[in-house]
């Protein structure tokens, strides 16, 4: 199977390469760096998109700067899972292809180049919908120098749709066309997966006091509630100047109610970031809730340092 995987890779680059970059590329780095593990789901809140593997393990996958393809996370079924399969998601830039016009043309350079590789169609147009989002597929069945290196045999589905600016591409690996078709449309799922909630602290030359301010949930989604936090400090640094001002982070509530992957997305000072970041690692949460079931949101957290009257 990962030699099948190395070999779409190739195939996808080099589709990727016989075009000329244009300007305004999608950000490949951010939907790159955006997805994570969750509680057996793959979350990308750039692309409202959600796969469950609780019987998989996953690997996410990052980019170089100024690359143009994107390998965003590969799945493969666990050791004791009952059935072997694989999922591999990659994204490319639309702007970078100004002449396509539909997925169509995608899938189709794709199978050639398979087909090349000694790949045979079993379905070639296999188009479907999931969760609202419309792709268009094709069904490939391996060459039998294939089959024996295989973990997954013997057919491997490709497909394709444009989402906000960016070609996305699934591949499945599955022990028959069926079962292809199960996957991706029980497995997948489109939708928001963050929640517009905006967390402020406000104060002045001691201890911040913290406020709450929840916007109205989207897509259905109960936003989080702070169940403990630590509040900032002042940064001893900037006491004499009365520095004011706004640091903004960007994390993850995870299901268990912590804070992940916290960065800095707008910075005032590094004592003032650090502070921010040091306080806010230790806050707990009650999880972002959607049908009943706990989901992982991305949230930005607002500080606000201000002297006081």
């Amino acid at each position: 199977m990962l030699r099948g995987y190395l070999c779409l890779w190739m195939a996808l680059v080099a589709l990727a390469c016989a075009q000329e970059p244009a300007i305004g590329n999608g950000d490949l780095a951010k939907v790159a760096q955006d997805g994570f593990i969750d509680a057996g789901k793959y979350v990308n809140p750039t692309l409202q998109l959600t796969i469950d593997m609780p019987d998989a393990q996953a690997t996410v996958g990052s980019v170089a700067k100024g690359e143009k393809l994107v390998r965003l996370v590969q799945i493969v079924s666990a050791p004791n899972a009952s059935e072997k399969f694989g999922f591999t998601l990659l994204a490319d830039t639309l702007s970078s292809y100004p002449d396509l016009k539909s997925p169509e043309r995608y899938i189709r350079s794709l199978v050639h180049q398979f087909e090349e590789q000694g790949f045979s169609i079993a379905r070639e147009d296999s188009s479907r919908t999931v969760d609202g989002v419309a792709f268009t597929g094709a069904v490939m069945q391996m060459p039998d120098s294939q089959k024996r290196k295989s973990v997954v045999c013997c057919y491997q589905g490709f497909y394709s749709t444009f989402r906000f600016g960016y070609i996305l591409t699934f591949t499945v690996d599955a022990t028959s066309e069926a079962r292809l078709d199960e996957l991706l449309s029980t497995r997948v799922h489109f939708g928001p997966t963050s929640v517009n909630t905006s967390i402020t602290g406000i104060g002045g030359l001691g201890p911040l006091s913290v406020s709450v301010d929840t916007a109205k949930p989207a897509g259905g989604i109960k936003p989080p509630r702070i169940d403990s936090q630590r509040e900032p400090q002042y940064p001893d640094s900037a006491r004499n100047g009365f520095d004011t001002g706004t640091v903004v982070l960007r994390a993850i509530v995870g299901t268990d109610g912590k804070l992940h992957d916290i960065r800095v997305k707008r910075s005032l000072s590094p004592g003032f970031d650090t502070q921010a970041l040091e306080a806010v690692k230790q806050w707990t949460f009650h999880p972002a809730e959607k049908d009943g079931n706990k989901v992982p949101v991305l949230i930005d957290i607002e500080v606000n340092f201000r002297t006081r009257d």
